[in-house]
């Protein structure tokens, strides 16, 4: 007994299905934004930091990094809202735990939000690299 068909008409249907879900899940998005689970929305301009000599001027090299030589770059997800401000922050690879808490303080962040085709502010997700290195 067989499953499904020769043809593939259940995955044409299933294929459709998705597409709607698609379809409806873009439309009903409040704002431009890409994230898990989320499609990827297109911004005209994207956002652009405000204080961030301010905000990296207080991070500072983990104590066991620098005795223990560790290097690396960690990788920052922020999510900005239309107002410009960090909303969510996630740690997406880091070299080590302690690198990663200090980069937590990069939440204090403002940024001058991303803009959509009409010139709205939109909330939108920005990934940012975090370089520790030893002089």
């Amino acid at each position: 007994m067989l499953l499904f068909p020769k043809r593939p008409i259940w995955l044409m249907f299933l294929l459709l299905a998705l597409l709607l879900v698609g379809e409806m899940t873009a439309k009903t998005l409040p704002y431009h934004t890409e994230g898990p689970g989320l499609p990827l929305l297109k911004v005209e301009i994207p956002p652009r930091p405000l204080n961030w000599t301010e905000v990296t001027q207080n991070l500072y090299y983990p104590k066991f990094c620098r005795q223990n030589h560790i290097e690396g770059t960690v990788k920052i997800r922020v999510l900005i809202s239309p107002q410009g401000m960090v909303m969510k922050l996630e740690i997406v690879d880091s070299p080590h735990y302690d690198m990663s808490v200090e980069c937590k303080k990069m939440k204090a962040l403002q940024f001058k939000p991303a803009l959509d085709h009409l010139g709205n502010p939109v909330k939108t997700w920005l990934t940012i690299p975090v370089t520790f290195y030893l002089k």
